[in-house]
């Protein structure tokens, strides 16, 4: 369906849903058209982000044989794998490449899922810990881009503990570590390198729970996707290979060449947005996307019965049930057959494809059955205008308002044909098919999704089997010679299945015995030049979205500025504690006799000796310390002022001072005033130098509170 083909009162959310639809059939139909839907990827989306996702766990066990996770050998270790081992520059690329990929292959199967309304109910589970795959690989990608440490490492790096430090966790400090190769503790790259390696192995787990509702979970494409997803990778990563870039120079300004927007899209505005708005975004960002299986209410799911007078125990609806729905449990009707079917409501999707698999009618839905199908047939087959056609479509994705007449349940251009929506083509088996030709039928049309594209994961390929005898209940139609024709088509094909719909009519009118070569039959819908050129043209959009996100041809830069220096002033300072007033108010505050009765200071000094004193008066006095009050100028000119409290839930602890300054290179005279109080008065500091800045070069100023002296850190 076109986005203007749109139904009467139709929703808003359903508009966004067949838009997005309407997108990815752009992709879809063409792929179908010149390779088959058995190997479209759009199918696949799932299974090639596990590829993936197994490719960068092959392609990083490689690097990481030769990974030195230190400060001082990180760089070098990264520049022998891409300069000096077999095949080490092409299979760091891949690394890079691949992890884009991933990223996009999330995005793709997040959005298409939601297109078709994958999400409610029972599949909460798999929509809510995808976003929590999506959220890990984000962090996977950005420890990633830290443990290279090139100077685009540094300037994430750098950025990065700003936002953890803002959360006040793990202290305000964690920006200090990156400033400077002294300051760096050796633990920090193999902290970086476990995460990197633990984030995956948690992403198993979330995997694990992502499929735990499906049954036969499809985790590996076809070959010829995984080759043609290698190929690809290769011819760009060969074409293109990663540039090393720069070593990370703690002196000079980090910045970031060449954006990696599917991972550093916050580059542009991390360094001037507070990390307040930053947290607040990515939070509610990931909150909007966990709750959106509930935004539309509860989703009501016809769910299945067992209809025990007919059931055989023969295991067939729990073989065929796709969300493992079904389990086998002992006979409760002593009855001589020895299982019986056990329906699980939470995981029950109201597909009602355990109908098809049964041949007894011994599965129903609760309020479709299929005494309520044969019921509909049998209303259509007795009107007097009748043709005694029967269509069976799907009703979650083929039926389109535009081609059917919802009041007389037929479709627009095809009045000889009745038609009667199921909520999957998996619910057509051998007792209804016979069932409607002994009510009459001259012919029956069963109308599916693509083959790998059901609503209910399984439905179609089983319809398939069914009628190619390879899967029970076998359909054995040849035997009957009656009209028959199970049709795969996607919804906005939905105008050339009326052709093929009437070409079958015709043709079933004209002969006695009907013996098609195929019983299910995929739409070859569209000019194959067109549908080829459209293929280029989606395949061209997709190259340039990859090619803009993972390769950046424009070069951006950000974190620098030009014929500009730095002034970084970070360190810890142990500020005063608070003035606890007159000894005598502290010895009243906490001393005590045996009769709870306040004692003077005098009186405590005849008791107990000058030890004593102190102690009473480090219990009295308040633990807090003075806050801290940093001014910087340059030639003269304020430019920054900042208050700092001290760390502690008391404030009593040490004070970390962190500023930095951005100005024009030249000769300046910085000035650093320090103290405890705003006037400026209570223990002032001040530190005054001239210094020569040159482009990106930094003036790091530390403090060495031993000797209550300031110093330029190298």
């Amino acid at each position: 369906m076109k986005p203007d083909q749109q139904p009467k009162n139709e929703s808003l959310i359903a508009r966004i849903h067949r838009l997005i639809r309407w997108f990815f059939y752009q992709f879809e139909v063409p792929f179908n058209q010149l390779v088959s839907e058995r190997y479209n990827p759009f199918y696949y989306l799932g299974a090639l982000t596990v590829f993936t996702l197994m490719l960068l766990t092959g392609t990083g066990l490689y690097l990481f044989i030769y990974y030195s996770p230190t400060a001082d050998n990180v760089f070098e270790s990264i520049r022998y794998v891409n300069d000096e081992v077999f095949l080490g520059s092409l299979l760091r690329s891949i690394h890079h490449y691949g992890s884009d990929l991933l990223i996009i292959l999330m995005i793709l199967h997040m959005m298409r899922t939601f297109a078709h309304e994958k999400y409610r109910g029972y599949r909460w589970v798999a929509w809510v810990s995808g976003v929590m795959l999506l959220v890990f690989t984000l962090i996977e990608g950005v420890t990633g881009y830290i443990m290279i440490w090139n100077s685009r490492s540094q300037f994430i790096a750098i950025n990065s503990s700003k936002l953890l430090a803002s959360l006040k966790v793990l202290g305000d400090d964690i920006p200090r570590a990156f400033s400077s190769i002294e300051l760096m503790s050796y633990w920090i790259m193999w902290i970086l390198l476990a995460i990197h390696i633990l984030i995956p192995i948690a992403m198993l787990g979330v995997l694990f729970m992502h499929v735990s509702r499906m049954t036969r979970p499809k985790l590996m494409p076809p070959r010829p996707l995984i080759f043609g997803t290698l190929g690809i990778l290769i011819v760009i990563s060969a074409l293109f290979p990663v540039p090393l870039f720069e070593k990370a120079n703690f002196m000079e300004m980090a910045q970031v060449e060449h954006v990696d927007w599917f991972y550093l899209f916050l580059t542009p505005i991390i360094e001037d947005t507070p990390p307040s708005i930053i947290w607040l975004g990515f939070v509610g960002l990931t909150m909007l996307l966990m709750g959106v299986p509930w935004y539309r209410g509860k989703l009501k799911v016809d769910t299945a019965i067992v209809n025990l007078d007919n059931c055989t125990g023969c295991t067939a609806c729990s073989k065929d049930c796709p969300y493992d729905a079904i389990n086998m449990q002992d006979r409760t009707d002593g009855r001589r057959y020895k299982k019986e079917p056990f329906i699980n409501s939470s995981k029950c999707a109201g597909c009602g494809i355990c109908i098809g698999s049964c041949d007894h009618l011994g599965m129903d839905l609760h309020e479709l059955k299929v005494v309520d199908i044969e019921a509909q047939a049998q209303e259509y087959l007795k009107q007097t205008d009748s043709s005694g056609y029967l269509g069976i479509f799907c009703g979650h994705s083929v039926l389109n308002p535009i081609i059917f007449n919802p009041q007389d349940k037929s479709l627009r251009s095809e009045s000889r044909m009745g038609v009667i929506s199921l909520p999957c083509a998996g619910v057509v088996g051998k007792a209804l098919i016979q069932k409607l030709y002994e009510m009459g039928a001259k012919g029956v049309v069963v109308a599916a999704c693509r083959i790998n594209d059901c609503h209910y994961r399984e439905g179609n390929q089983w319809l398939h089997d069914r009628l190619d005898n390879t899967r029970v209940p076998k359909m054995r139609l040849e035997k009957d010679s009656k009209p028959f024709l199970a049709l795969s088509f996607s919804q906005t094909e939905a105008k050339d299945s009326i052709e093929q719909i009437t070409a079958f009519i015709d043709q079933s009118q004209k002969k006695t015995s009907f013996k098609p070569t195929q019983w299910f039959q995929s739409l070859s819908s569209g000019n194959k030049a067109i549908q080829a050129i459209k293929l280029t043209v989606a395949a061209t959009v997709l190259a340039a979205i990859f090619g803009f996100g993972a390769i950046d041809p424009d070069k951006h830069t950000y974190g620098t500025i030009e014929g500009h220096g730095m002034l970084r002033v970070s360190y810890f300072y142990k500020s005063h504690r608070a003035s606890c007033g007159e000894m005598e108010q502290v010895a009243k505050s906490v001393a005590t006799s045996k009769d709870n009765k306040k004692m003077t200071f005098d009186e405590i000094s005849k008791q107990r000796n000058e030890e004593f004193k102190k102690r009473v008066l480090r219990k009295g006095c308040p633990r807090t310390r003075q806050n801290s009050f940093v001014s910087i100028l340059i030639d003269g000119e304020q430019v920054l002022k900042k208050k700092f409290i001290p760390a502690g839930f008391g404030n009593d602890g040490l004070t970390y001072i962190n500023l930095q300054y951005v100005l024009p290179v030249g000769t300046h005279r910085v000035t650093l005033l320090m103290s405890e109080d705003e006037a400026g008065t209570l223990y002032p500091q001040k530190h005054e130098q001239t210094f020569q800045f040159k482009e990106k070069q930094i003036l790091f100023i530390d403090y060495k509170q031993n000797q209550a002296q300031f110093f330029n850190r190298k």
